[in-house]
Order: C-alpha cells, then sequence, then structure tokens
C-alpha cells in the first residue's frame, strides 16, 4: 500500500461526495438508469456455502490466542453457525427494507461496472447530501446503525445518504481488471 497522501485524499473525498450530490439532485453523470435492487440470493447459493462449511478441513492448530490470527476454535465455531443456524433469509429480509438501487457506470477502459448502493432521503428540504463510505473489510451495511438518525436528526442537521457497495464489495460488480485510485474516483465521480 502506498504512502497517504493528503491531496489524493482530499480530492478523492470531494469526488465522492459529488457523487452524493448528483445522485440526489438526479443528473447522474456517466450512469445509465438507476434501477431499485432487492437481495435474493438463491437458496442454491445458501446450500452451496453449507455444504462447504461442512467440507472445510480447520487446521490442527492449537491457536487459541489472536497474535496469530483468528483462534481455530473461534473459527469453526462461526462455521458452524453459519452452517447450522444463522438465518439468512431474515437478514435479507431485514436488508430488503432499506432502499437499494444499482446503476451501472462505463470507465475507459474498464467497461461497464454495477455499482449498488443504498438512497435514504430525508424529509426536510434543507437536508445535506452525505456519501456514506464503507471501510475494508466492510460493507454498506455499516451505515444501517446510523441511518435513520442521518436521515432524521431532531434539531440537527439532517441528510440525504447516499451508501454505496465499493466496487468487489457487497452487491456491486466485480472488477474486470484490478482497478486503481484514478478507476475508483470515476466510478465516484
Amino acid at each position: 500500500m502506498g504512502a497517504y497522501n493528503p491531496a489524493l485524499t482530499t480530492i478523492t473525498r470531494f469526488s465522492l461526495s459529488m457523487l452524493s450530490q448528483t445522485i440526489h439532485a438526479g443528473s447522474l453523470r456517466n450512469m445509465s438508469t438507476i434501477k431499485p435492487y432487492q437481495i435474493n440470493i438463491p437458496d442454491s447459493k445458501i446450500d452451496h456455502l453449507k455444504q462447504k462449511l461442512a467440507l472445510t478441513d480447520f487446521p490442527a492448530d492449537d491457536n487459541q490466542s489472536w497474535e496469530r490470527g483468528a483462534p481455530v476454535d473461534d473459527v469453526k465455531r462461526l462455521a458452524k453457525t453459519w452452517q447450522t443456524t444463522f438465518d439468512w433469509r431474515a437478514v435479507e429480509a431485514g436488508l430488503n427494507k432499506l432502499p437499494h438501487f444499482i446503476t451501472s457506470i462505463a470507465i475507459e477502459g474498464f467497461g461497464a461496472l454495477d455499482v449498488h448502493f443504498i438512497h435514504k432521503k430525508s424529509n426536510k428540504t434543507d437536508a445535506i447530501p452525505l456519501l456514506f463510505l464503507h471501510g475494508w473489510p466492510g460493507s454498506f451495511v455499516e451505515v444501517t446503525r446510523v441511518l435513520e438518525p442521518l436521515v432524521d436528526s431532531n434539531g440537527g442537521p439532517s441528510f440525504h445518504v447516499v451508501a454505496p457497495s465499493l466496487i468487489d464489495f457487497g452487491f456491486s460488480s466485480a472488477s474486470k481488471v484490478m482497478t486503481g485510485l484514478n478507476q475508483t474516483v470515476d466510478i465516484a465521480y
């Protein structure tokens, strides 16, 4: 990873905030039609995941501390939960209560990439557009805990929130060729 560059960070943040403003204004440059999106993972994918978890060969490592990564027992417990008791359909239903959208963005030299995002508008006419970007590792789900207070603050500023799934994350496209900072800025701007 390269060194921190405050100028590039400022440019990137400015470009991404422009995405939020243009989505709110409804005039998206380099974007085709914005379409509503609903999460709907096929049962076959969930079954396949459960099969993979059942077939996993865990290391015989007795690592029980976080000094060398996740403790094997913790990973085994998590895998067992996903395989036997985790209710993806309940999580999916909860996520689908949010306003999801997807749009295709053409990036020169990379083709079109689909970008998934949540766009929750405030009821307040003077609300400020806000672009909420998730970290790595992370996803758009990070915004769900703060979405309602952001769009409907009591007495403070309110926001129109746009929370995209970055390329290679969530329900956005996988990159066809490794994208760099310039392409990420192009996608957002």
